[in-house]
This record gives structure tokens, C-alpha cells and sequence, in this order.
């Protein structure tokens, strides 16, 4: 039962959703460009949180796509190999979700037209028979292609492969991020140069900007 409840929010969802926006990441400096240029871009693409469907980013934008993360870490990185995982599963999933989603359309469009047929009945001169005629016709389609529907949406196992590998890769990006640009957050809340400890002599370098000034 819980598994055709899960199928059954799937298919809404894909009925209902909107398309996402995609947000265009500039490709991330390295650890070995300047300082200011690496403290600037993790002050506006470092995560601020994390929610079910999206990242809320410093900078004040969102992520919707796992794959649009990609050119802010290193490409072996754990969201890197994460978001080629989803990639797969998506692609594998593509075909299962387009019947679910056709069908949950016809479903939609069939469920319309049962509830409009009763009105059918108050139309002169059409005969009583028309409108138990469509209620049957249409409940009969909307019926089949639930079932349809359903069924594609429990048999796509890659569903739960996407939806795991999303997990991962906004989970591993705070770090993955911070190894590209060589910069992480002490336990005081401040920037830190990742390369501070190479510095000649044992000099370290001033902390950058705390946590509060991202």
C-alpha cells in the first residue's frame, strides 16, 4: 500500500510540476588562484541550507539540478561522481516516466470528462443514454490509464537511484566545494585559507572574512 501511495505522489507530481529553472555556475577557481578571487566566489556559492527538492545558496540563489553544481568541484569529487549517478538513473528513468506521466495526464483529462457527464443530462435533446454513455467511456479510460500509470511509476526502480544520488550530491557539496577552492570554515566561523599551513616559513595568513560578512 505504501509503495502505490509513493507511485501515486509521483505521478501527481510529475502532472502538476512546473518546469525548474537551471542556474548557470561560473567554473569555480582552484586552490592555487589568489586568495580574494577563491573567498569571493565561496561567498556566493557556498550552501547556506538544504532542502528536500532545492539548495539555498549564499549568494541568494537556488539549485534545483544536481548537475548544475558540477562546475563548482572538482570532477572526481563525491558531487561530481554523484551527479553522474543521478545522470544515469535519469536517463534509464526517462522512459518509464514518460508513460507515467502520459498516462497520468489521460487519467486527468479522463476524470474531466466523468464529472462533466452528468450535466449531459439537462441538455435537450440529447437522451439520458448519452451521458451514462460518456460516464462509462470516461471511467473506463480514466481507470486504465491509472493502472498504467501506476504500474510504470512502481516498476521504475531508477526513480529511487535519482532521488538517492541527488541526496548525495548536495550532501557532499559544502566539502567537495570547499577542496576545490581550497578555503574552509574553522570552528569559530571563519575563512580559512586551505593552503595557510605552506606558507614559508610556518607564516599563517590572516583569517578571511568570518561566516557573518558572507
Amino acid at each position: 500500500m505504501r509503495t502505490v501511495a509513493l507511485a501515486a505522489a509521483v505521478l501527481l507530481a510529475a502532472a502538476c510540476a512546473t518546469p525548474l529553472p537551471h542556474l548557470e555556475i561560473p567554473r569555480a577557481p582552484t586552490d592555487k588562484d589568489a586568495y580574494e578571487l577563491r573567498a569571493a566566489y565561496f561567498k556566493t556559492y557556498a550552501p547556506d541550507s538544504r532542502e528536500y527538492s532545492h539548495i539555498f545558496l549564499h549568494g541568494g540563489d537556488r539549485v534545483y539540478w544536481p548537475e548544475d553544481l558540477a562546475p563548482a568541484v572538482d570532477d572526481e569529487s563525491p558531487t561530481a561522481k554523484a551527479i553522474r549517478d543521478y545522470l544515469e538513473a535519469r536517463d534509464k528513468a526517462a522512459p518509464l516516466q514518460a508513460v507515467s506521466g502520459g498516462s497520468m495526464a489521460v487519467f486527468g483529462v479522463g476524470m474531466l470528462g466523468f464529472l462533466a457527464s452528468p450535466f449531459l443530462l439537462f441538455i435537450d435533446p440529447l437522451p439520458s443514454e448519452v451521458a451514462f454513455g460518456s460516464m462509462a467511456v470516461t471511467g473506463t479510460v480514466s481507470g486504465v490509464a491509472l493502472v498504467v500509470g501506476l504500474g510504470a511509476a512502481m516498476m521504475n526502480g531508477d526513480e529511487q537511484r535519482m532521488a538517492d544520488a541527488a541526496d548525495r550530491a548536495s550532501r557532499t557539496y559544502p566539502q567537495s566545494l570547499s577542496d576545490r577552492v581550497g578555503i574552509h570554515i574553522d570552528a569559530n566561523g571563519n575563512l580559512i585559507d586551505s593552503n595557510a599551513g605552506a606558507a614559508p616559513g610556518g607564516a599563517t595568513p590572516p583569517a578571511g572574512p568570518t561566516t557573518s560578512d558572507l
